[in-house]
């Protein structure tokens, strides 16, 4: 990796779990939490699947729309979600 290569920091399950709580929603699908926490540090053969963390941000919010893992405000979440994903990668 070169210097100006940068590593796009994943959120861990416990994480996404996290920011869903404080929704006060039931999550109605514990499978769609750990896919969305895979998905926001996705790889194949080591090769990065999103070019750039604001790539990787819009995926994360289309993903959490389409598992709806929370029994209502899938767009709250899916919008927190991304903009939380975004925060940490400029740590």
């Amino acid at each position: 990796m070169s210097p100006t290569e940068s590593v796009m920091r994943g959120l861990t399950p416990e994480q996404v779990l996290i920011i869903a709580d404080q929704l006060d929603q039931p999550v109605r699908n514990y499978a769609g939490i750990v896919a969305l926490a895979a998905a926001s540090a996705a790889q194949i053969q080591g090769i990065p699947v999103h070019t750039d963390s604001r790539r990787a941000a819009a995926a994360l919010r289309e993903l959490a729309l389409a598992t709806a893992p929370l029994r209502a405000e899938n767009d709250v979440f899916a919008e927190v979600l991304a903009r939380v994903f975004l925060d940490i990668q400029e740590i």
